[in-house]
C-alpha cells in the first residue's frame, strides 16, 4: 500500500509524523471501507450514476484522490479537472484520457504549502471563508465556468467533485450551485485543511 501525506506548515500530527518516520516504524490506518457501503464519512465521491460530464477541482492535498477517481472513469466521460500545484513536478496524474483536459493552476503565495509566513497567526473561523478573496485556483474555476457553465449543468448527469483548502471548497460549491445552478446533490465538496488554523477544534 502507497500513503500520500500532504506536508502542512506550520505540521500538524500527521505531517510531523511523516516528516519524522523511519523504515520499520509502525502506521495504524482507520477509516472507510467501500466494501462496508456508505458510513457517512471518508467516501465523498458518490454521483448517482456514472457521469457522462465530470468535473474535478482540488489542490495537492487532493491529488491521490483526483488520480483514483479518473482512473475508474469510463473511457468516454468528459472530464475537467483544475490541479492546484507549487511545483508542476508534482503531478503525478496518468496521461489523460481523450475526454480529460487537467490544468494545473499556480497557487497564490497565501495558499502555496498549505499556508504563508503570518497565517499560523490567525484563526481560520467561519467568517474568514466569507470574507478571504479567492484563490488562484478558485479565479481559474470562474472563469473556466463563464464559458463552461451552461455546458456543464444541461447534462443531467454532470457531476463535480471538491476537495483541498476549506474555505476554497465551500466558496466553490456556492459558486456552482449559486451561480451555475447546479444541483446541490450533484457536488460533493470536503476540507481536508484550514487555511490559518486546525480543521476541527
Amino acid at each position: 500500500m502507497d500513503v500520500d501525506v500532504f506536508l502542512h506548515q506550520p505540521a500538524g500530527p500527521a505531517s510531523t509524523w511523516a516528516a519524522t518516520c523511519a523504515p520499520g516504524d509502525e502506521l495504524v490506518l482507520t477509516g472507510p471501507d467501500a466494501r462496508a457501503g456508505y458510513t457517512g464519512y471518508g467516501i465523498h465521491y458518490t454521483p448517482p450514476e456514472p457521469p457522462s460530464r465530470l468535473l474535478l477541482v482540488g489542490d495537492a492535498s487532493a491529488l491521490p484522490a483526483i488520480r483514483n477517481i479518473l482512473a475508474a472513469l469510463a473511457h468516454d466521460t468528459r472530464a475537467d479537472v483544475f490541479l492546484e500545484l507549487s511545483n508542476p513536478v508534482d503531478n503525478s496524474l496518468e496521461s489523460p484520457a481523450p475526454g480529460t483536459r487537467i490544468r494545473v493552476i499556480e497557487p497564490d503565495a497565501v495558499t502555496a504549502g498549505g499556508s504563508a509566513d503570518d497565517s499560523s497567526s490567525k484563526s481560520a473561523d467561519d467568517s474568514t471563508v466569507e470574507q478571504a478573496p479567492d484563490s488562484a485556483l478558485e479565479r481559474a474555476v470562474r472563469e473556466w465556468g463563464a464559458q463552461n457553465g451552461a455546458d456543464l449543468t444541461g447534462d443531467p448527469t454532470a457531476y463535480a467533485w471538491i476537495a483541498g483548502e476549506a474555505g476554497a471548497t465551500t466558496r466553490l460549491r456556492r459558486y456552482l450551485t449559486a451561480d451555475l445552478a447546479m444541483p446541490k446533490e450533484r457536488v460533493a465538496f470536503l476540507g481536508y485543511w484550514k487555511l490559518g488554523g486546525p480543521l476541527v477544534g
